[in-house]
């Protein structure tokens, strides 16, 4: 997402833009701050993260024979999620930007260390009996990386 000042925007307005390749959000820098615009711009895509990882995660929990003990979102500087040994599954909210297939890796690749603990072959062989497309995927996910905080 990109931000620029664009001092015609009206009162309180903002505009979102799609140029095919990211969403330029266009604001009034004298009526509106660049922080709260971005904090407004957090929590959206907290709250789309939420609705969609959830329902994915519980899906692929599912289909996989797994259940966890709770999903957190936060926004993280350099991953897209964990799986702590209590079963807690924490996933950057940021990922909700990913393509469709990279989400879906990373549940599946979160919920896999829900029954090992490390990255071994065993570990890869669960991922790839659920997405056996995982390596072109995994390398497309390498294009992208998480945002700072």
């Amino acid at each position: 997402m990109k931000m620029e000042e664009d001092k015609a925007a009206a009162v309180g307005k903002a505009y979102l833009s799609f140029d095919n390749t990211e969403f330029i959000l266009k604001y009034n820098p004298f009526l509106m701050k660049e922080e709260y615009m971005r904090k407004a711009l957090d929590e959206f895509y907290r709250e789309k993260a939420k609705e969609h990882l959830v329902k994915l995660t519980e899906y692929w929990a599912e289909k996989m024979g797994l259940s966890y003990n709770k999903i957190t979102f936060k926004k993280a500087a350099k991953r897209w999620g964990s799986c702590s040994s209590k079963g807690n599954i924490m996933f950057n909210y940021e990922a909700v930007k990913l393509p469709v297939e990279c989400v879906e890796y990373l549940a599946v690749h979160e919920l896999s260390h829900l029954i090992h603990h490390n990255h071994s072959k065993i570990f890869w062989k669960l991922v790839e009996k659920n997405l056996p497309d995982y390596k072109d995927i995994k390398k497309k996910m390498r294009q992208y990386l998480p945002e700072s905080p």
